[in-house]
């Protein structure tokens, strides 16, 4: 009976051997298929093909220069005047009245057509000065970064150019300031001619041919006044962009009379950086 039992304990023990064997095995298998998923290979063990990525433009420029953030755009709105349509006399003095609101509705898009002309034109000076003023800062900025010996004069002149530029952007956007003011007062007269050609349906002595003509002519004095808005609203915004932009180019050009004073690059300030950002 000894014997049996001692062989039947050696059983057991052996099965329990081959399952722990067998369950150390499944652990090992278990670790080599999560293992890879950990460090990003394929667990299925295909490997694909990388492909390179060119480098950008910037990247492959082993000589990259600093320039400053491009000036704000500016409008591009045509700001044209409706034509005013003909009238037909009724020989009343409502019918005289029209003819006298027509005119004047005239002459105020006539200052209308004037202001618009010179908005385009300072738009036009101002790109243009922005534009020099860009590529000087570019030319320096380009000396610099190679190199160069302190206080070189003809940075030093450079700058002065790119400061003259500078000046002559603040001189357009004055031009701005005052052209802002003139469509403000235009905006006054229009409003008025809008209320002064409402009250004329309030005359007596009008037959339907008048009432007919002042609807039209209302029609015509309300578009008017919606141009002269936007006229002014999109030249509000202009100035608004052209004073935050001089005061950040300001502070980038006494970082780059620093970096001339010292001969090399400096970077651009941070308050020019926050502006480009915005």
């Amino acid at each position: 009976m000894a014997r049996v039992r001692t062989r039947t304990q050696i059983a057991k023990n052996c099965a329990t051997l081959v399952l722990a064997g067998g369950l150390l095995g499944g652990c090992s298998l278990a670790s080599d298929a999560l293992w890879p998923s950990l460090t990003g290979d394929d667990p299925s063990g295909n490997q694909s093909a990388q492909s390179a990525i060119p480098a950008s433009a910037a990247e492959a420029n082993r000589q990259p220069t600093l320039s400053p953030p491009p000036p704000p755009t500016l409008g591009r709105t045509n700001f044209v005047p409706p034509q005013v349509s003909q009238g037909v006399a009724t020989g009343t003095y409502v019918g005289q009245r029209v003819v006298e609101l027509r005119s004047e509705l005239r002459r105020l898009q006539t200052q209308i057509g004037q202001q618009n002309s010179q908005l385009q034109a300072i738009r036009g000076l101002t790109v243009q000065h922005s534009q020099n003023y860009h590529g000087t800062v570019a030319a320096v900025n380009s000396k610099l970064q190679v190199g160069t010996t302190p206080g070189n004069p003809t940075l030093v002149n450079q700058w002065n150019v790119a400061q003259a530029s500078l000046a002559q952007v603040e001189n357009d956007i004055a031009q701005m300031n005052t052209l802002a003011n003139g469509v403000a007062g235009t905006s006054t007269l229009s409003a008025y001619l809008l209320e002064t050609t409402r009250a004329a349906y309030g005359l007596s002595g009008a037959v339907d041919a008048d009432h007919r003509q002042l609807a039209i002519l209302e029609d015509e004095v309300n578009r008017t006044v919606v141009l002269i808005d936007r006229l002014l609203n999109e030249l509000s915004e202009d100035v608004s962009r052209q004073n935050n932009y001089l005061s950040a180019e300001r502070t980038n050009l006494t970082t780059l009379a620093l970096a001339i004073k010292n001969g090399e690059l400096l970077g651009s300030s941070l308050g020019n950086r926050a502006f480009s950002s915005s």
